[in-house]
């Protein structure tokens, strides 16, 4: 995923309606909704009704908050990755626990 990718996926994940986003099903389709009574889509293919279901609940698990939170957890990553490629060999070579310990915390 580039920069822009990621930056663009931020913006839209922002001026989405916030949730909480949940599934609700219903007699013909799942609805998937935004917000209590906000439906933000209903999932209806020619796939079984069971399928729907399941892509509805994972669409709704991808919600804003899910989506900042991944990119939040990808820039924590990459800039321990950043810090490890720009030590210097001893630091390198001692103990790269610490780094990774001081960027994404003690259960890394």
């Amino acid at each position: 995923m580039t920069p822009e990718q990621r930056a663009a996926l931020r913006e839209a994940a922002k001026k989405a309606t916030p949730g909480p986003w949940f599934m609700e099903p219903d007699e013909t389709s799942p609805d998937i909704l935004a917000a209590p009574g906000v439906v933000a889509r209903t999932v209806a293919s020619d796939m079984p009704r069971q399928v729907d279901a399941l892509n509805a609940a994972f669409i709704a698990a991808a919600n804003p908050a899910a989506v900042l939170a991944l990119l939040d957890e990808n820039a924590r990553m990459r800039e321990a990755l950043k810090t490890i490629a720009n030590a210097d060999d001893h630091v390198a070579s001692c103990d790269l626990r610490v780094v990774a310990r001081h960027h994404l915390g003690p259960r890394a």
